[in-house]
């Protein structure tokens, strides 16, 4: 089996893993992007997540990258104040995405390509304003 899939984000990366470890597939990757960007945000990682990647065998490749944490606080940004304190489930985490990506994809194989696709229309294809349905 060959697969292609767009997108090498949490869930493209993941699969593409799955793919080819589990039924041995040829899968290729491709995204608008060649790397992680920098910067980006952090995902809590909850029980089932974790013991999903460890049914995956993905967990020793991404847990020394999430740090477990017990509680969540929420502060209001226009006072500072707090408006809540909530306690997580056991096996709760945090991780950066660049790092969670990089350490999933640094399992796989093959290496992510760069693709840019250009969708074209022909001139009596595309559409015009008085094809598009307005909004309801």
């Amino acid at each position: 089996m060959h697969a292609l899939i767009s997108g090498a984000g949490v869930v493209g990366a993941i699969l593409a893993h799955t793919l080819e470890v589990k039924l041995g597939a040829t899968v290729d990757v491709i995204d608008r992007y060649p790397t992680n960007a920098t910067g980006g945000y952090a995902f809590l990682l909850l029980a089932n997540g974790v013991q999903g990647l460890k049914q995956l065998g993905l967990w020793d490749a991404v847990a020394p990258i999430c740090v477990r944490i017990d509680h969540v606080s929420f502060f209001s940004a226009a006072s500072g104040g707090l408006l809540g304190d909530d306690k997580l489930a056991p096996d709760t985490y945090i991780v950066s995405r660049g790092p969670f990506l990089d350490a999933i994809l640094s399992q796989r194989r093959h290496s992510i390509r760069k693709a840019t696709l250009a969708l074209t229309a022909a001139k009596d294809a595309e559409s015009s304003p008085s094809d598009h349905v307005p909004p309801s």
